[in-house]
């Protein structure tokens, strides 16, 4: 977003100086370090939109959420429908719904009549079949009568937000060959009608999806050992590659530990294969962060961060001396952080003195799996009900404040 304000001050000085010309002309130098600077920004936005687009395409290819919820180059208004590769709908809400996906790059389509998730896994999906002749030409079809190009990108519904009748929701994702990705949604009460485009529109959309589902069921009206097998195999395809990515990903961008995709590693994970641990606590702008790297061989603490992904905002650093992984290890044994829940929801009440308050854990083991653990709630409200128990959080943050201050008498010596 910087980039692309400074260059909108720098076309602004351009056309300035172009219109002061003859009365007080720029230097001709001046002038092309000015352009040069405009074309960096364009080049670096290029760059940066060619990668997401070469991103997609693959992610999308092996990674049905990926479609749905990945990082993506919106597909223009004028796409071309000839040229999807998977069609991915979920429509619901919480405890039941329904998922469609057709698939042209494996040649199948799934449906599933009683799940609707963000988190779509075909093998959780109860019916599949072959794509037939005609299927194809019938979902262009009820794209274009349902004008879904033109839908707003998200319908956001009226209603308390946080209230259980308000958790209906659908999405629509396409992604398309050359990478690009089409995504509508909306979400809202469940008898309101503020949260859809045109009722015609969409019921077209939804009608075509009941009808070919069902034809789904009748082709394949049971999902059969063949189909299990299949899915095993491409679980395990989704596996290794999430790893491969995440042994990357994670030695080359620390927010990745703690927000990208991965693969949970195993309760009985030997920690002296750890090569990153990441931890960050705080609340409005008060907190720390903590960052072992055991990569860069270095240990970096900040007192008052909450991002301890920042490593440029964490003031304190020093190199790791002998005794501190070996203390690290024994604080994550004594607080048996493998057997914590993945994530902690505590009680929040916007109206409370105290304040929403959150915490993170990331590890990244050398075979490219990771751990996480985390929380949020209030702590004026809700006391200390979003941390594991019995004070094994506290283990965790003795052993980071103290390990932090002697990191920080390092730093200054």
């Amino acid at each position: 977003m910087m980039k692309k304000i400074s260059a909108i001050l720098i076309m602004i000085f351009l056309v300035g100086c172009t219109a002061t010309l003859g009365a007080n002309e720029m230097p001709d130098e001046k002038l092309e370090a000015v352009e040069e600077q405009v074309r960096e920004v364009s080049r670096a936005d290029i760059v940066r939109k060619e990668w997401t687009i070469s991103y997609s395409r693959n992610s999308g290819r092996y990674n049905m959420n990926y479609i749905l919820g990945g990082p993506f180059v919106s597909a223009s208004s004028d796409v071309d429908l000839q040229t999807i590769k998977r069609f991915v709908f979920t429509y619901g809400d919480l405890d039941s719904g329904n998922s469609f996906v057709f698939d042209s790059i494996n040649q199948r389509i799934y449906y599933d009549t009683s799940i609707a998730t963000f988190m779509l896994g075909l093998q959780s999906m109860s019916y599949y079949s072959n794509i037939e002749d005609g299927d194809f030409d019938r979902l262009i079809q009820v794209i274009e009568e349902s004008n879904l190009r033109n839908w707003e990108e998200f319908y956001q519904g009226e209603g308390n937000v946080r209230s259980r009748e308000n958790r209906t929701f659908w999405q629509v994702g396409i992604l398309f060959n050359d990478g690009t990705i089409l995504r509508r949604g909306g979400s809202g009460r469940v008898h309101a009608r503020d949260f859809y485009p045109p009722r015609r529109e969409f019921r077209a959309l939804t009608s075509f999806i009941d009808t070919l589902g069902a034809e789904v069921q009748e082709r394949e009206y049971v999902i059969t050992d063949e189909r299990l097998a299949e899915i095993k195999v491409e679980e395990q395809r989704i596996r290794e590659r999430t790893i491969e990515h995440s042994r990357n990903g994670g030695r080359y961008n620390l927010n990745y530990i703690v927000s990208g995709n991965f693969v949970s590693a195993s309760n009985d994970v030997d920690f002296q294969t750890i090569e990153r641990f990441v931890f960050s606590y705080g609340g409005g702008f008060t907190g720390n962060g903590f960052v072992f790297d055991n990569i860069n061989e270095k240990i970096y603490y900040g007192s008052s961060r909450i991002f301890a992904t920042q490593l440029d905002s964490m003031p304190f650093y020093a190199n790791i001396e002998d005794g501190d992984f070996n203390r690290l290890i024994k604080a994550l044994e004594k607080s048996n952080l493998r057997n914590w829940d993945e994530y902690y929801q505590g009680t929040f009440d916007r109206n409370a003195n105290g304040g929403g308050m959150s915490w993170q854990i990331g590890i990244l083991f050398s075979d490219g799996t990771m751990m996480r653990r985390g929380g949020s709630g209030d702590v004026g409200f809700g006391g200390r009900d979003f941390y594991p128990p019995e004070g094994a959080f506290d283990i965790i943050t003795s052993f980071i404040n103290t390990l932090g201050a002697e990191v920080r008498e390092r730093h200054n010596s």
